[in-house]
């Protein structure tokens, strides 16, 4: 009894002593929640799980140990008695150690010596390289070097497909952190094409639960819209079927618009869920906001009717998509977070002040936003969404468009310049007192006029304090290409 006992016990004192490792580790530093052998910076949804656990199934287990501290020994040179694999893996589980303590240098020393070990063997595509080749990409991708950690990442792929063949679904988290690196590097393009074969990956027959599909979807939509708003404005309008494209797109559009746009994947996202979950699933939240958006951007470009402004678009379904997202939050069972609240009153208040259909109501919605995200930030500080004003919507200035105002030249190639305007933003959102106190190249002011109006259509999200909306002074930089002059222009001509 008193041996059984004694046994016990140790096992008791050593579960307690790793779970106080764990937590120091976990409140030390939030990667240390994520091995180094795992593509992303975090797990986060069901389907990288589901891979998680193939993985573990895939390879030798001394490869996937997440070592929080490991033993004095296991810092001491490797014995030679042992046989490659099994010191390739120590000098992996000491890197492991090492970036979970931050020494990214020694980490990346110990993964060099456990990869020479494993090609000393003479097979390049051993599956014991996937994960030292991804934990490789991932010190790659903090030092800066997106590049090589792209390259990293494209080879273990390889040993995937060779291992499991092409449909081996999994392999789209290692497109996922490709796609990471290439939006890094600034190649968005190059980004996008990786998103979109992870996206395929991920929707294969073989993966038949609901919820992984959703993520799928919704991961999908989510890039696309982000990677919209990091385009270039000359090269939106020609990828416009990011935001709304089906199933059919003309033979004429680009290439990346043969597959469905970010409304058509949050809608097959929402219509997933409430078949599975019922049409008040609190799940259901986050892609009715995406829905929403995306009607919203249809309407970013306003049209012009003479004399008077006005919008098109289905806009006011995005009202609705956002309406009928708060009260499922509101409703739900086991309610939704205050943060999930407080974002979508922002977005009900931001189509209320873009569309001028009821700015008491704008003013509302962003009140009880501003109540729920002033509970987890001290007194003296200001909510994010509320700290600077932030610009909704506005008509675009004539320069923007390409024949317009000197845009396109015969002569000579086009330059760039940009024009440095300051205005007042009121409590009810609107732009007053512009003025345009810079220009360059300073003789070039013709664009100076339709600056100005476009401040003036613009529409705000203003500035709160102490829970009130005040009027507050900004700056904004707008940007231009210009004909390069000839020699016969005058530094006034402009």
């Amino acid at each position: 009894y008193t041996k059984r006992h004694t046994g016990t016990m140790n096992r008791i004192t050593a579960y307690a002593v790793f779970l106080l490792l764990v937590a120091s580790a976990a409140s030390a530093s939030e990667r240390a929640l994520v091995p180094l052998w795992w593509p992303l910076a975090e797990v986060s949804n069901d389907y990288q799980l589901l891979c998680q656990r193939r993985l573990r199934g895939m390879l030798d287990p001394g490869w996937l140990i997440d070592p929080l501290s490991p033993p004095d020994a296991m810092r001491s040179a490797p014995d030679d008695a042992l046989d490659p694999l099994h010191r390739s893996q120590i000098y992996f589980s000491i890197a492991q150690a090492d970036f979970l303590e931050g020494e990214a240098v020694s980490a990346a020393a110990n993964l060099r010596a456990s990869r020479k070990l494993i090609e000393q063997r003479g097979d390049g595509f051993s599956l014991d390289l996937i994960p030292i080749l991804t934990a490789q990409a991932r010190l790659d991708m903090e030092n800066g070097a997106y590049s090589r950690a792209i390259d990293t990442l494209q080879r273990a792929r390889a040993i995937f497909r060779r291992a499991n063949g092409l449909n081996e679904a999994c392999q789209g988290l290692w497109l996922e952190a490709e796609a990471e690196a290439h939006a890094a590097a600034g190649d968005l393009m190059a980004a996008d094409g990786a998103q979109l074969q992870s996206h395929r990956l991920r929707r294969h027959p073989d993966i038949d639960q609901h919820q992984l599909q959703v993520d799928a979807l919704i991961d999908m939509a989510d890039w696309q819209r982000e990677l919209h708003a990091a385009l270039p404005p000359e090269q939106r309008a020609g990828l416009a079927c990011l935001i709304a494209s089906g199933f059919s797109p003309g033979i004429g559009e680009p290439r990346r618009c043969h597959h469905p746009g970010m409304r058509e994947l949050y809608k097959r996202a929402v219509r997933l869920l409430e078949d599975n979950e019922g049409k008040d699933s609190l799940g259901l939240v986050e892609p009715l906001r995406g829905l929403a958006i995306s009607y919203l951007y249809g309407t970013v470009h306003w049209k012009r009717y003479g004399d008077r402004i006005g919008f098109h678009g289905p806009y006011y379904r995005g009202r609705r998509m956002l309406e009928r997202a708060l009260t499922i939050a509101e409703k739900a069972e086991f309610g939704a977070d205050d943060r999930t609240l407080a974002t979508i009153l922002v977005d009900l208040g931001d189509w209320h002040s873009i569309y001028d259909h009821g700015p008491k109501r704008a003013r509302n919605y962003y009140r009880r936003a501003w109540t729920l995200m002033k509970q987890d930030i001290p007194d003296d500080e200001v909510p994010g969404a509320f700290e600077n004003p932030v610009r909704l919507l506005y008509l675009p200035a004539g320069f923007q468009k390409p024949q317009a105002r000197g845009q396109i030249s015969d002569s000579g190639p086009m330059l760039p310049g940009w024009a440095r305007v300051e205005f007042t933003v009121t409590a009810e959102g609107r732009a007053t007192d512009i003025e345009v106190i810079e220009n360059n190249p300073p003789y070039w002011t013709r664009h100076n006029r339709d600056i100005e109006r476009s401040m003036a259509t613009s529409r705000f999200r203003p500035a709160w304090r102490n829970g009130e909306p005040v009027p507050v002074r900004a700056e904004i930089l707008y940007r231009f290409r210009y004909p390069a002059p000839s020699e016969n222009i005058s530094a006034d001509s402009g």
